[in-house]
């Protein structure tokens, strides 16, 4: 039994027998669509017109094209462009921005550690310098400081005045006189020293402070006692009393509208202890309170209650 009606036709297909099926196209007309999975066939002719073929499979008969103008492509790549340009102009101006943030925070660090280190470098030269004893006698130490305490409480209250002269004489005479570690209460430092009285005459009008005696109690202690006149303002009220925002009671309100613009004259008695080398090393301050807030108020009462409302008197 013959079976060569059965046999393969050994014939090559050539293009017109399966041209009829799936037509060539060049690699450069062939897409991929990632969103189905399924390649593209495209034709570009007619120019202005993509002809898109999808192959959908071998079950279908055909190819199904989709026609989309070059105009539209074409708006839509300028759009994605123009996106694209502009978030990166979006991005830049936020990185400079970042920049120049980080770069203003370093110089503000730089400049703090800078003011620390000329403080610290100033310590070590007080604390390194030889301790020679004082060429000023006790007495005349205690005439200066109160001196040099006038003038800088009259000169500071002037927010506008800058004397580097003044203030380059004080810290001298503090640095020949004063020991490096000197307290008084809970500050320490020459530098703490000189800030707490930039604070008093910053936070009074008109400060006026005045000498009147000076006794010797024992051998390295001096006793000086003067008056401090000052002036309540606004600004003291705020800084060394209960704000007004705060009060409980009409009562504590009245009593700081009676202080404002009041001229306070304190007794305040400060004690010097100096070291073996004549220098002060220690300050304790006195300061009387009460009568002056008795002339004002007339009432014990209302002296306790702006007793109490005081948050930093001395």
């Amino acid at each position: 039994m013959s079976f060569h009606q059965f046999e393969p036709d050994q014939s090559r297909l050539g293009d017109e027998t399966i041209g009829a099926v799936i037509a060539r196209v060049s690699e450069a007309h062939r897409l991929f669509d990632w969103d189905r999975g399924r390649h593209l066939l495209v034709n570009s002719t007619p120019s202005n017109v993509f002809r898109i073929g999808v192959n959908v499979g071998s079950h279908q008969n055909g190819s199904t094209f989709k026609q989309f103008p070059n105009d539209l492509i074409r708006n839509d790549t300028e759009r994605s462009s123009k996106q694209r340009g502009i978030d990166r102009r979006e991005q830049c101006r936020i990185s400079q921005s970042r920049y120049r943030k980080r770069q203003k925070l370093l110089a503000m660090q730089l400049e703090e550690s800078v003011k620390r280190l000329r403080k610290e470098v100033a310590y070590l030269k007080r604390v390194a310098r030889p301790q020679l004893s004082c060429k000023q006698s006790p007495w005349a130490i205690v005439v200066e400081v109160y001196r040099h305490v006038e003038e800088s409480l009259s000169l500071w209250r002037k927010v506008d005045f800058v004397d580097m002269v003044h203030d380059i004489n004080l810290q001298t005479f503090l640095g020949e006189c004063f020991s490096p570690d000197v307290t008084m209460g809970d500050i320490s430092g020459v530098d703490a020293l000189v800030e707490q009285l930039q604070h008093y005459a910053e936070n009074f009008g008109d400060p006026k402070l005045q000498l009147h005696r000076i006794e010797s109690m024992a051998p390295g202690v001096m006793k000086a006692t003067g008056s401090l006149h000052v002036t309540v303002t606004e600004l003291s009220l705020r800084k060394l009393f209960t704000a007004q925002g705060r009060l409980d009671t009409n009562s504590h309100t009245a009593l700081c509208e009676c202080l404002v613009n009041q001229r306070l004259c304190y007794s305040c008695t400060t004690t010097f202890l100096f070291d073996d080398c004549d220098r002060v090393e220690r300050l304790e301050v006195s300061i009387d309170l009460v009568n002056p807030f008795f002339q004002v108020f007339c009432s014990l009462k209302d002296v306790t209650n702006t007793l109490l409302m005081c948050s930093k008197v001395t």
